[in-house]
């Protein structure tokens, strides 16, 4: 449960680095 938990958080964590990063591109585009 605990395991599943911090795994659903690293999933969230990187989805929004995912989408920093993406923004960052197409704000320099």
């Amino acid at each position: 449960m605990y395991v599943a938990q911090l795994n659903l958080s690293s999933t969230v964590h990187w989805s929004k680095n995912a989408v920093t990063v993406a923004g960052s591109w197409s704000g320099q585009d």
